[in-house]
């Protein structure tokens, strides 16, 4: 207002310069006060009184902000427009009651990862998956294949299977869900079935010789004698000998139910088309030189020599208890020839599965066999209870023949 004041004073003055009339501008000038826009002009007494308002915590009349900087007391209700106590932004103009987001808002759906806690099983027919929060399972799969009657969803995923697990097996599950927030979870995990029913059993006849006859080797072996009703599945037999201190794991056999008094032939090679593992029923299943139609025959893979005249074989369960143990040697009164050997010695010894000197193995030829005595009612797991038989006397697969 006063720029117009004074642009209005100055034009004047030119005009009366140009006409050469200059008015007296004390007489002409009119003072204008500017007021407050939007509002009419205060008198002084009103500005005394907002003034005096201001000191004392009042709230300036006309909507005027305070000039000496103080703010509205506690005491002062703010209306829906002016910013919340608690700091919450306004939703549609109302404060909000809560600091919850909505239930359905997708930018608040449940990412946590869902965790794979572990697997079990009761041995049964029955596996289950345990996870941190309930799932649906989308695919499953094992290996070996297993075809599944029953499978319960949850934290806990029951599966039930249409058969009874083998004993003392690997399986490997595949499996892929999602929680009901669409999270997935893959897992592919291996679990061992633990075999709770391994047999007793005892080392019981021992070929450490093979022969070749037509061309193909007659293979060594091993004969087991089981002395009480199980399973055989990771039963493991153990071999250390000359040749190398690597080959010590022969054999570990798959799961397969034995009964007291039955004959257990492990053949050390695999040198004839009709060798097959006898897991089932029929126990004359298996050709191949020394194999027994009264006995189960197993079959090493490969044609190589894993047993010889200075040897240790001892049979493991899957816990590594020792539940059967032979020391053979050449020279028993002396220390084997390596270092592997005396060191599985000394390990039967420490667990008390062998006592003294190894059995003299000097005679022993593919058919004269190293033979426990099985007319011992106690085994004193010594050389004691060992000898070997006369020649042509091998029996595998059944009694040992006394002869010698």
């Amino acid at each position: 207002m006063k720029k117009c004041y004074l642009m209005f004073a100055a034009l004047v003055m030119l005009v009366s310069c140009w006409t050469g009339n200059l008015p007296n501008l004390a007489d002409e000038l009119v003072v204008i006060e500017e007021t407050p826009l939007g509002s009419d002009a205060l008198t002084n007494s009103e500005m005394s009184a907002n003034n005096e308002a201001l000191t004392n915590g009042e709230t300036p009349t006309y909507g005027e902000a305070p000039t000496n900087g103080e703010m509205p007391t506690n005491s002062e209700t703010l209306t829906n427009d002016e910013a919340p106590t608690n700091g919450e932004m306004p939703i549609n103009g109302e404060a909000p009651t809560s600091n919850t987001a909505p239930e359905d808002s997708a930018i608040y759906a449940d990412i946590t990862p869902v965790v794979f806690l572990g697997i079990r099983t009761d041995g049964e027919g029955v596996i289950e998956f345990d996870f941190s929060k309930p799932v649906t399972v989308k695919e499953l799969n094992f290996e070996p294949a297993f075809s599944i009657a029953a499978l319960k969803n949850g934290t806990t995923v029951k599966v039930t299977l249409n058969e009874s697990i083998p004993l003392g097996i690997q399986i490997k599950a595949v499996l892929i869900a999602e929680d009901e927030n669409k999270n997935l979870v893959n897992i592919s995990e291996t679990l061992f079935i633990e075999n709770n029913k391994a047999p007793e059993l005892t080392l019981n006849e021992l070929c450490n010789i093979s022969l070749i006859d037509g061309g193909a080797a007659i293979a060594e072996f091993i004969e087991l004698k089981i002395k009480s009703r199980g399973n055989l599945g990771a039963v493991r037999v153990f071999i250390t000998e000359n040749s190398s201190a690597t080959k010590q794991t022969v054999y570990q056999f798959p799961s397969v139910e034995v009964q007291k008094d039955d004959y257990v032939v492990l053949h050390l090679r695999t040198t004839h088309p009709d060798s097959v593992n006898e897991c089932g029923n029929n126990l004359a299943e298996s050709g191949g030189h020394n194999s027994s139609p009264a006995a189960r025959d197993f079959w090493v893979p490969g044609d190589e020599k894993l047993l010889d005249k200075n040897s240790i074989v001892y049979v493991l369960d899957q816990d590594d208890k020792i539940l059967s143990a032979v020391m053979i040697s050449e020279n028993p009164g002396s220390p084997y020839p390596n270092s592997f050997l005396n060191k599985a010695a000394a390990f039967l010894l420490e667990q008390g599965a062998w006592t003294g000197n190894p059995v003299d193995s000097k005679a022993s030829t593919n058919t004269r066999t190293i033979c426990r005595d099985e007319n011992l009612t106690v085994s004193s797991k010594s050389s004691a209870d060992w000898y070997i038989t006369a020649i042509k006397c091998k029996t595998p697969g059944t009694v040992n023949n006394p002869t010698r």
